[in-house]
């Protein structure tokens, strides 16, 4: 499903003009809002483009990764690509879908 949603945005941003991106951008959202699937995955999806990562990282997102005290998700650097330690802030949509889970 990350793979299919990656796909979309990149086809967006290279193929199309600039107000053809906003409204491809609305109907991948409005798509994922609609989606009648996982509720899992539908989650997941309503997350990645507040977060901006990976599919892999987003998928092995564990609680213990996730620090609603201090507003970040705190991604280890052994699970990054550059092998790094990540944070994330958590906006208040980010934290809506996380509580909801």
């Amino acid at each position: 499903i990350f793979i299919i949603f990656q796909s979309a945005i990149n086809y967006v941003e290279k193929n199309c003009k600039p107000a053809n991106k906003r409204k491809k951008k609305t109907q991948i959202l409005k798509a994922i809002d609609d989606y009648a699937g996982d509720i899992v995955t539908k989650k997941a999806l309503e997350l990645a483009p507040y977060v901006f990562l990976r599919s892999k990282e987003l998928a092995g997102l564990e609680w213990g990764e996730v620090n609603f005290e201090r507003g970040v998700i705190e991604i280890p650097a052994e699970r990054m690509k550059k092998k790094r330690a990540h944070l994330v802030p958590i906006s208040s949509k980010v934290k809506e879908i996380l509580e909801y889970m």
